[in-house]
């Protein structure tokens, strides 16, 4: 099983990725969240039964703890990925990253390099191709 936090538990991050912790608990397990917003981070930690001491303010916060799981899961908003991802993989989690991974395509670039030297994994989500419009596009262009 893999033990994970969030950082940032918007919609995507609380509903879109988490919510498979939820159907799936003997694969992913979720031990910490970092989200500025009190009233989400509270839904997410009381969904995922999270202790009170792994819910954080801030990714600062979070990653200032010694390591507490392998993954992080990060769905800040996207001109707030750079930061929060080096810092993550120098700290030694593997990444699961929303899209886009920066609007600034030097930080793309200088975050796999990074999680190269570190050789973390650092994985991009896609989840818009599975919406319904993105299926039915697929599905017109190939009847």
């Amino acid at each position: 099983m893999i033990r994970a936090a969030l950082l940032g538990a918007g919609h995507r991050g609380m509903f879109a990725y988490a919510s498979y912790a939820l159907k799936r608990p003997d694969r992913i397990q979720f031990v910490a969240v970092a989200e500025p917003n009190e009233e989400r981070r509270k839904l997410f930690s009381d969904l995922h039964h999270i202790l009170e001491n792994m819910q954080f303010e801030s990714w600062e916060e979070l990653l200032s703890q010694p390591k507490l799981c392998e993954a992080m899961l990060i769905c800040t908003q996207d001109r707030d990925h750079f930061q929060p991802t080096m810092a993550a993989l120098r700290a030694g989690y593997h990444i699961l990253l929303e899209k886009p991974m920066s609007p600034d395509p030097l930080e793309a670039i200088t975050m796999a390099e990074e999680a190269d030297c570190q050789q973390r994994i650092l994985k991009i989500c896609h989840v818009s191709r599975y919406s319904t419009f993105f299926r039915k596009v697929k599905k017109l262009l190939n009847p």
